[in-house]
C-alpha cells in the first residue's frame, strides 16, 4: 500500500511528481494585513539555503536578540515586528523608544542581504472581489490566492536557480493560516478554481515545493520571525509609510520577484 509508490521523488503541494528528492531550501511564509482598517493583505516569504545560510541566519537572529534586546526580556525572547515597532508587550511603553526598534530593523536587513537569502512576495488589494464561497470567508480567499500566488514566485524561482533541486514551505501554525492554506491546496489540486481567481498557472503542476506547507510556532523559529519582520515591512511600503523607507530599499535587491495584483 501507501501512495509513496506512485511518485518516485514524493508528491509535491499540488500532487504531482518532484522534479527530484533533493530537498536543499526552505521557504518561511508569514502573512500580515488581515486586520480591519488594512488595505492590502501580504504574503511573504524568504526562501534559505539549508545547508549555506540556515545556520547563519539563525545565529545572526540571536546574535541581534543577545546585543539589542532589554535583558530583563531576553530569556525566550520571540521577534513580532508590530510589537517591535509599536512597544507593545513584553516591551515598556516609554522605554522601548521607536528608534531602539529601528536599530533592530536595520540590524534584520542588514542579515537578510549579507546572508543572501531570497525574499517572495505578493499582494491582493482587501477591496478585490472574490468568487464567494460557502465555507470560506472573502478575507480566507484573499489570503489563498496571496498564498498560492507567492508560492508560483517560488516554484518559478526554483525552476529557474535551483536545478533539480525542491524546497520546503513552512508557516506559523495559527488557525488562520491553516484555513487559508487548506484553501491554497484546494486551489491547487481543482484547476478551476486557479483560472476563476485569475491566478497565473504557467507553472502548473508545481514540481518542486514538497508535499505540503509545514506548521512550526514562532519561538520555535528564528526564520519564521525574521519572515514576519519582512512581511511587515512589505505592508509598510504598501501604506506608503516613509519611517521605512530605508528599511525597504535594504532588502530590495533581495527580492526575487516583484509583483502584485
Amino acid at each position: 500500500g501507501g501512495g509513496m509508490s506512485t511518485f518516485p521523488n514524493g508528491a509535491s503541494l499540488s500532487g504531482h511528481n518532484l522534479i527530484s528528492s533533493n530537498v536543499t531550501r526552505f521557504v518561511y511564509l508569514d502573512e500580515s494585513g488581515t486586520g480591519k482598517g488594512d488595505t492590502h493583505l501580504v504574503v511573504a516569504g524568504i526562501v534559505v539555503h539549508a545547508d549555506k545560510q540556515l545556520n547563519e541566519l539563525e545565529s545572526r537572529i540571536a546574535e541581534i536578540a543577545d546585543r539589542l534586546i532589554p535583558g530583563d526580556i531576553r530569556p525566550g525572547f520571540v521577534f513580532h515586528a508590530v510589537d517591535l515597532f509599536n512597544a507593545n508587550k513584553p516591551f515598556t511603553k516609554g522605554k522601548w523608544t521607536f528608534d531602539d526598534a529601528m536599530e533592530v530593523g536595520s540590524a534584520f536587513a542588514k542579515a537578510i542581504s549579507e546572508t543572501g537569502v531570497g525574499i517572495v512576495w505578493r499582494s491582493i488589494l482587501r477591496s478585490t472581489p472574490v468568487p464567494s464561497h460557502a465555507k470560506f470567508s472573502t478575507l480566507a480567499i484573499q489570503h489563498s490566492i496571496a498564498f498560492v500566488s507567492t508560492l508560483m514566485l517560488v516554484e518559478g524561482f526554483m525552476r529557474s536557480n535551483a536545478a533539480g533541486e525542491v524546497c520546503i514551505a513552512v508557516a506559523e501554525n495559527i488557525k488562520e493560516h491553516k484555513e487559508a492554506i487548506k484553501q491554497a491546496q484546494r486551489v491547487y489540486r481543482d484547476q478551476s478554481l486557479i483560472f476563476e481567481m485569475g491566478i497565473d498557472h504557467s507553472l502548473l503542476p508545481l514540481r518542486t515545493i514538497k508535499d505540503t506547507v509545514h506548521f512550526v510556532e514562532k519561538a520555535e523559529s528564528p526564520a519564521i520571525q525574521m519572515a514576519d519582520f519582512v512581511c511587515y515591512l512589505i505592508r509598510k511600503a504598501h501604506m506608503l509609510d516613509k519611517r521605512f523607507v530605508d528599511l525597504v530599499r535594504t532588502i530590495s535587491p533581495s527580492v526575487i520577484a516583484k509583483s502584485s495584483s
